[in-house]
């Protein structure tokens, strides 16, 4: 009953095209912005205490590192945009429906919430493909399969995780209306928290550190380690800028004067993914009634 009630969810959302755009409308804000001019300008900046001979390197480097910010942001707004099929459902009734068959509430808000998962997953990978071409096209794309294949497993882990607390921000919404006005929230916030529209360096001391405590700036630091951090390897720096790089660009994180690991990263993404998640499950079965 899951798998049939999970179809009818992506089937109801894949339909949608307006609902598929504005899904993804927070990465293609962050690639329109460095397209145009953010690009060229975090290039310029960079090549300030360089030689004209690492340019190429500096250019992949800020291109792999706007294609994770695409990801990132991409991992945060699609689960809840994938989730308002849960809202319309709400609204026009449909909810009722499924609960005159012998459906369980608990069945059908795991259905949603699979959807939104399996929706995420399927974007995601379709930019990854496309991300990858057009960096090769460019002549940085510079991922293994073995890196491209931790990618994607890195990707899951987000997904699971802000599925979950969209599925907490679903519960306050109960209209099409609020749907709409949460999708805009979500979709400008995302990039600004997770530090894919403003490098770290450029935020004050003390909204990074904020900001390294919640879920997003971690979950950035996963993507970028993979994606972006061979790139760094390949531009000749002193130590001292190579650690201004990584913290600067959202590579490495520091909380209390010490570098965070990967796997506290996972840690910290995981522990709001599991309170979002028990918070949204309780609160998910009065709505879903």
């Amino acid at each position: 009953m899951i798998t049939v009630l999970t179809r009818r969810h992506l089937r109801c959302f894949f339909r949608d095209r307006m609902a598929v755009l504005f899904s993804i409308m927070g990465a293609l804000i962050l690639l329109g912005l460095y397209v145009l001019f953010l690009g060229k300008l975090q290039i310029d900046g960079l090549m300030v205490d360089l030689p004209d001979s690492a340019r190429d390197d500096v250019e992949g480097f800020v291109f792999n590192w706007v294609f994770s910010g695409i990801l990132i942001t991409s991992a945060i707004t699609v689960p809840q945009a994938a989730l308002g099929v849960l809202v319309e459902d709400r609204t026009r009734g449909g909810i009722k429906d499924f609960l005159v068959a012998p459906v369980s509430r608990t069945t059908l808000t795991v259905s949603y919430i699979f959807a939104a998962v399996i929706v995420a997953m399927t974007i995601l990978i379709f930019e990854i493909v496309v991300g990858s071409i057009g960096l090769a096209i460019l002549g940085h794309f510079s991922m293994s399969i073995a890196r491209v294949l931790e990618l994607v497993v890195a990707l899951l882990l987000l997904t699971l995780v802000f599925s979950a607390i969209a599925a907490f921000l679903i519960t306050l919404v109960k209209s099409q209306g609020g749907m709409s006005a949460l999708s805009s929230l979500v979709g400008t916030l995302a990039g600004f928290l997770s530090a894919a529209y403003i490098p770290p360096i450029a935020l004050p001391e003390a909204v990074t550190n904020v900001l390294n405590f919640l879920p997003f700036t971690p979950a950035g630091m996963l993507i970028r380690q993979i994606v972006v951090a061979p790139l760094l390897d390949a531009i000749s720096l002193p130590p001292e800028a190579f650690d201004i790089f990584q913290f600067g660009y959202g590579l490495k994180l520091e909380m209390f004067g010490e570098p965070v690991s990967t796997w506290v990263a996972v840690g910290i993404v995981a522990a709001w993914g599991a309170v979002f998640g028990l918070i949204a499950a309780s609160k998910m079965k009065s709505v879903v009634r």
